[in-house]
């Protein structure tokens, strides 16, 4: 019987978030796959948290066969841009250059042990934008080093300019060998308006997306963002003059340092930092409280019972070597 079902899906996941989604990322295909989406009748959605691709099928004794009709020799690329601008700010992620972004491949994407036919896509990984449809490394030998699906492209340099010029080549992936790291370079007929955060592709001539039988395994690929870890720093303006003022959790698993800094010239403000970094989260089980030692723990005075959060708006500053995140607090 010929029905749909899933051909994979990926989700966006990030640590920051109670309920584990990332919701701020905005996914679409790019030109050349929402034209492969067409021909091959693929059919694109996305979710609360991601994406998901379907495409014709015929089950048969329990198993999901692909349709004859879907060619296996191609590559769909997805753009990710910012719903929220400030997900960096909250994010621990290194910074590509100016000619690159994040890239992420279901060619760089490793078994997650805790769930089957899940893959995590390994992070570090760049690719380069080819802004003219030039692809601008320098292979020795001239030609022929680069790949796409796995196969050979041949790309000879232009004498002027030392450039590989792509004109004759499919727009998409390219992989060029480079030592221990390989080189990944996107080409567009069309320049990309507003560098994205990061590039999604996925060769579907993948035997963990349908097997030699043609068995589709429907795999689920998982972007992880880590939420970045700062030295929190409760920066509190207050209106009276207080002794023994302290910041502790319910379980007293972070310590604080106080300083007192004058504020240009007016009352002091009175700052609490952090000892060691402490992850940035959208909610905590034990938020901090802010206290009035009296002596004996038991007769504190807790003077805020629940201190807010870093505000992911608020930008972090680093100060030597270490990176801060500022909460201000009036008191």
């Amino acid at each position: 019987m010929e029905t749909y079902d899933i051909l994979f899906s990926v989700r966006f996941s990030h640590s920051y978030y109670s309920d584990g989604k990332c919701k701020d990322l905005i996914v679409r295909p790019d030109r050349d796959t929402e034209i492969l989406i067409r021909k091959c009748g693929f059919v694109f959605r996305e979710t609360p948290d991601g994406i998901v691709v379907l495409t014709e099928c015929n089950k048969l004794n329990g198993n999901t066969f692909i349709s004859e009709k879907v060619e296996l020799q191609q590559q769909m690329t997805f753009i990710l841009a910012f719903k929220n601008p400030y997900l960096l700010n909250i994010t621990e992620i290194d910074e590509p250059d100016a000619e690159s972004i994040h890239f992420y491949s279901n060619t760089l994407a490793d078994p997650d042990p805790g769930m089957g036919k899940s893959y995590l896509f390994r992070p570090g990984n760049f690719i380069r934008l080819s802004t003219n449809y030039f692809i601008t490394a320098k292979p020795e030998g001239g030609a022929g080093l680069f790949e796409r699906n796995g196969s050979p492209v041949s790309i000879q340099a232009e004498a002027e300019t030392g450039k590989y010029p792509a004109g004759g080549q499919a727009a998409g992936v390219y992989r060029y060998p480079a030592g221990e790291e390989d080189e990944y370079f996107y080409l567009s007929a069309q320049p990309i308006a507003n560098k994205p955060f990061a590039l999604v592709s996925i060769g579907l001539d993948d035997l963990n997306m349908v097997d030699r039988a043609g068995i589709m395994q429907s795999p689920l690929y998982i972007l992880q963002l880590v939420a970045k870890e700062t030295y929190w720093q409760y920066i509190l303006n207050i209106t009276q003059k207080y002794d023994n003022l302290v910041i502790e959790s319910p379980g007293n698993t972070e310590e604080f340092d106080q300083s007192e800094t004058d504020a240009s010239g007016t009352k002091p403000l009175i700052i609490f930092t952090s000892k060691k970094e402490i992850p940035i989260t959208e909610t905590r089980q034990d938020y901090f409280r802010l206290k009035l030692r009296n002596g004996d723990p038991a007769n504190d005075l807790i003077l805020i019972s629940k201190l807010p959060l870093p505000d992911s708006g608020v930008l972090n500053r680093k100060k030597e070597g270490r990176t801060y995140s500022p909460i201000f607090v009036n008191f």
